[in-house]
């Protein structure tokens, strides 16, 4: 693999912001809620209440010490858990480092992972961000939130895109398919953001399209509606379709950017018969910007579809996508 030498993300910062994000929602959040209303606990909608969660790890913690054989139990105190006061003090300490990216190894996380009960795909997916192996299907970047845009309310989940490129080598059309979930309770709509008006957007299930307008300088956007509002924690899968009128040649890549995160992401892009590259690199970028720095990227063939494609596991803050030459 080639490109720029940005350093890779850190895995336990990664991991714990991926832990928290889970423990933020169904099935996990119920988990601690239950902790939170025994306690009498402040609950902030969207984040965790970190001194339920380590309520959660503490109780799963102490019935396993219940469990111990004496050899178990010398082993399982030499590694921090005295008793009385002071061990109360460090399992909190310790909760505390593992949910601010502090400290978090393979066996706390296995520690959280029993005490929420959270599921085989769940776990594997925080194994694999710990991990932090190049080789893995992830990418996690240093992607600023856009400025000078609203909050969108939402997040996407699961994203799958297929982009086509005419005779000509430009952009004909491209085919979304999203799953998000609502980071607020009424969120009737969509943002469907771009960075063209050489566009037309048809939604075929989901939703239906408004009109497009333009949100900032070189951004546009379409809203796609929702029959009923959504309330926080629901989520919703739409399909749609753009086609692009473009009066001069853009550039020759398809960039995805991720400001947030999401947990699958699949990009193809198809070529047409009669105008193939002559080079594509699978690249990651510094910003979705046009003329951005790459990060890194590799070379890849064209499959007997005459198309390029790539899945992530996971994405987070980051610029992914195809560049190609003529």
């Amino acid at each position: 693999m080639t490109g720029g030498t940005q350093p890779r993300y850190d895995p336990v910062k990664a991991t714990s912001s991926y832990l928290v994000h889970l423990l933020s929602f169904k099935p996990y959040r119920p988990v601690w809620l239950r902790f939170a209303g025994q306690r009498g606990l402040p609950v902030v909608p969207g984040k965790i209440q970190q001194e339920a969660v380590r309520l959660v790890y503490v109780t799963y913690l102490s019935r396993l010490d219940d469990g111990l054989d004496a050899a178990e139990r010398e082993q399982f105190e030499a590694e921090g858990y005295q008793k009385g006061d002071e061990r109360r003090r460090v399992k909190k300490d310790k909760v505390h480092r593992a949910l601010n990216g502090k400290s978090l190894d393979k066996a706390t996380l296995d520690e959280f992972i029993a005490a929420f009960g959270i599921s085989t795909k769940d776990a594997d997916r925080l194994h694999m961000i710990l991990r932090g192996d190049a080789a893995e299907p992830i990418v996690i970047g240093t992607l600023p939130r856009p400025q000078g845009l609203e909050p969108a309310g939402h997040e996407t989940l699961t994203l799958s895109e297929v982009h086509h490129l005419g005779r000509s080598g430009l952009p004909i059309a491209h085919v979304s398919e999203q799953r998000i979930r609502s980071l607020k309770d009424g969120l009737t709509h969509f943002p469907y953001r771009f960075d063209t008006d050489n566009i037309r957007v048809n939604v075929m299930r989901g939703g239906t399209a408004g009109e497009m307008v333009q949100v900032t300088d070189g951004v546009w956007e379409v809203p796609i509606h929702f029959a009923e509002p959504l309330q926080y924690g629901d989520e919703k899968s739409f399909q749609f379709s753009s086609r692009f009128h473009y009066d001069r040649p853009p550039w020759t890549d398809f960039r995805r950017a991720v400001s947030g995160r999401l947990d699958r992401l699949s990009i193809r892009v198809k070529f047409h018969r009669e105008h193939l590259p002559a080079r594509v690199w699978w690249t990651e970028w510094e910003h979705y910007r046009d003329g951005s720095e790459v990060v890194r990227e590799e070379e890849v063939s064209l499959h007997d579809e005459l198309t390029v494609d790539r899945f992530l596991n996971y994405v987070e803050s980051a610029v992914v996508g195809f560049r190609w030459e003529w």
